[in-house]
């Protein structure tokens, strides 16, 4: 389970309701020119104040403005929105051997960097033996044994066993740096790299900590690309990016408002847009070490008393879609992953069933309409960041429901950082997460189930902060990883689906969502659900297969 997010939601009425009045009154911006190319101007969080453009460091302008990928590209560019969607880009084919433990790349030739030098395998593998040597900077836990480059196109990977599901991380998540820049830099994890030489689309122009502004690269390697001239970040407040989104000031944002807000949004232009296309999994996360969480008919009894429908509606804001399969699989997605005996299961609100439960398992209503089993009343708390105003919504409406079946849950809303650490060293209750998003289903289920990377209450967990702990759970995860063919993974991720639906480890309520606002009056060519070809939103990887699908409105 990820327990971070890549933004803090506060939609506030008041913001909303001066946003409204302030659009009433701007001009929106013109399309470009005949013979120009337009400036796209980007919402953003906003960076530090050094002018820090190292693509590792989480720290950095890049990482900040989720902009590393326009100038550091990876060797291949995944599509999360459906399973198996891959686009070739600083390598043009990728092979596996030797039961998953080899990976060949076959370099795209004819790519330079933007001082002018020419791309290389060398290039390679100086970035992952960099990685490798810098354990700070190998923030995807990429683990091989050796890279090495038979010739200037090609490269090789060894792992010391089936490395099939780190795919994503090698090639899709780690930027590709030059070798005769970097080798040069005595500490690459105190590196700010102020001057980025990189493959991508763009190149740095200017920064402060409220404005990265980058600019075309005219030897991008894609022939006419980008049609773009420049990408403007600005480090903005929630509110005062949906004032500017409703004003014409934006053309593009992580975003979304209440409904009402949304359809104003919409209505006020033809030009303006917004999709939300689901990429995850948000679920109320039992913690398995606490009692009476760590008793099935409790956590099957809390599940089957939600309405999850209420949920979206109610606590957010309609946007995002209930999930309806014990799977937890991120469906229409990964469809094709799913087990056909589960293919028509789905989850039923049905109180009278959770009380039934409850009682089965040996619990009876006290005098407050509480259950409660050898003097012990189910009495619960909710612990979830106060900031996030659409969980905080989301655990009330889950705290009403779950009294109308006599279980009691207190709401508690605490700092960001406060609540990490709580459910990292597993010290709550109940919350709520979102699952690990990837190019495989394998990458949810392993956040959720995978006790290697979890550990006892006290210390922190990467991931499975549930602490759900299963022998038969965890050889399913390692036949997965170990699987050297398709069917051999397609039939390991079956057996995960059925410890979803027959354990209920975690509880899916809705379908976390990719937050995208967008304004066709200077550009087209955006993601949409009629064509999702990536996310549309700025902060993702894909954003950098985004911008070269768009192209001009001539004025």
């Amino acid at each position: 389970m990820n327990i971070r997010r890549w933004r803090t939601i506060a939609c506030l009425a008041t913001a909303v309701a001066l946003a409204l009045g302030a659009a009433a009154c701007t001009e929106e911006a013109p399309a470009a020119k005949a013979g120009e190319l337009p400036v796209l101007e980007i919402t953003g969080t906003g960076g530090g104040p050094a002018a820090n453009f190292n693509p590792f460091l989480p720290t950095s302008a890049l990482n900040a403005y989720s902009a590393v990928n326009m100038i550091y590209e990876p060797l291949v560019q995944f599509n999360i929105l459906k399973e198996g969607s891959t686009y070739p880009w600083l390598a043009t084919a990728w092979t596996w051997a030797d039961g998953d433990k080899t990976l060949t790349f076959k370099l795209r030739e004819g790519v330079t960097w933007t001082d002018g030098q020419p791309f290389t395998s060398a290039d390679v593998v100086f970035t992952f033996a960099l990685l490798k040597k810098y354990a700070a900077l190998n923030v995807n836990g990429i683990d091989f044994q050796q890279v090495k480059a038979p010739d200037e196109h090609t490269v090789v990977m060894t792992f010391a066993k089936p490395a099939y599901t780190q795919l994503y991380a090698v090639a899709g998540l780690t930027p590709i740096v030059s070798k005769h820049v970097w080798e040069a830099v005595p500490d690459p994890t105190k590196f700010l790299d102020p001057k980025p030489v990189g493959t991508g689309p763009f190149v740095y122009k200017s920064y402060n900590p409220q404005l990265l502004v980058l600019t075309k690269n005219d030897k991008f390697w894609q022939a006419g690309k980008p049609e773009v001239q420049e990408l403007r970040y600005h480090g903005l407040s929630f509110e005062t990016a949906g004032i500017q989104l409703l004003s014409g000031e934006l053309d593009w944002a992580d975003y979304f408002f209440t409904t009402g807000s949304n359809k104003e949004f919409v209505n006020k232009n033809k030009d303006n847009h917004f999709w939300y296309p689901p990429t995850g999994v948000v679920s109320l996360v039992p913690n398995h070490t606490v009692w009476p969480l760590s008793e099935l008919p409790v956590r099957q009894a809390i599940s089957a008393a939600l309405n999850r429908q209420q949920i979206c509606d109610l606590g957010q804001y309609t946007f995002n879609p209930p999930v309806k399969t014990p799977t937890g699989l991120l469906l229409p997605n990964y469809d094709s992953a799913l087990d056909p005996k589960y293919k028509g299961l789905e989850i039923v609100e049905d109180k009278a069933k959770a009380k039934q439960l409850l009682e089965q398992d040996g619990f009876k209503l006290n005098k407050s309409g509480v259950y409660e089993k050898n003097g012990r009343a189910l009495s619960l708390t909710l612990t979830v960041p106060s900031g996030y105003k659409d969980w905080m919504n989301s655990s009330g409406i889950i705290a009403q429901q779950l009294k109308t079946v006599g279980i009691s849950v207190t709401v508690k809303g605490v700092s960001v950082d406060d609540w990490s650490q709580r459910v990292a060293q597993g010290h709550y209750d109940l919350t709520l997460g979102s699952s690990n998003t990837g190019a495989s289903p394998f990458v949810a289920y392993q956040g959720w189930l995978d006790y290697s990377q979890s550990g006892p209450v006290g210390q922190n967990a990467r991931a499975n902060v549930e602490r759900f702990n299963d022998p038969k759970t965890q050889k399913l995860l390692d036949d997965y990883e170990a699987a050297g063919t398709d069917d051999a993974r397609l039939t390991a991720l079956r057996g995960l689906q059925g410890v979803m639906v027959e354990q209920t480890p975690i509880i899916p309520l809705v379908y976390s969502v990719d937050w995208a606002m967008y304004r066709s009056a200077k550009v087209t060519g955006w993601p949409t659900e009629a064509d999702p070809y990536a996310p549309a939103a700025p902060y993702t990887p894909g954003a950098e297969i985004v911008v070269l699908r768009l192209k001009p409105v001539q004025g």
